[in-house]
């Protein structure tokens, strides 16, 4: 199966790829936030073979309440599966950002931070797979 790996924002959204043989993610591109996001990712999903899709949420830390971002974010999914047949899966994105930036920093990489968190995310889907 192909896995598109999504880092939400309203402004920009991180994309990876991957797939459950190689059980490797790797960053795709940007594209902007935005009214027409779930058509665009429907449409990357048709052209590159997705079969399904790994969202990144930004879970609160002990008790606190849900962040306003996830409260976005979990509206961008219910919407997302109201739209698609295919699997949606979410992992817990805390600290892909800041991974990725040190990645950026550390390994001199000029990937966009958006898509490197959403490699980030992809990842650890793929990582917490069972085989």
């Amino acid at each position: 199966m192909r896995f598109l790996g999504v880092d939400f924002g309203l402004k920009k959204v991180g994309l990876a790829m991957g797939d459950d043989e190689t059980k490797l993610a790797v960053p795709l591109e940007v594209v902007p936030g935005g009214d027409d996001l779930v058509n665009r990712l429907l449409k990357i999903s048709e052209d590159d073979g997705v079969d399904a899709f790994v969202i990144g949420v930004p879970m609160p830390v002990g008790d606190r309440a849900p962040s306003k971002q996830q409260k976005r974010t979990e509206h961008f999914i219910d919407t997302l599966k109201k739209c698609t047949e295919k699997s949606v899966f979410t992992v817990d994105e805390q600290y892909t950002s800041a991974e990725s930036k040190r990645i950026q920093n550390d390994m001199g990489s000029n990937v966009e931070e958006d898509a490197l968190a959403a490699m980030l995310i992809l990842q650890q889907y793929f990582d917490q797979m069972v085989t």
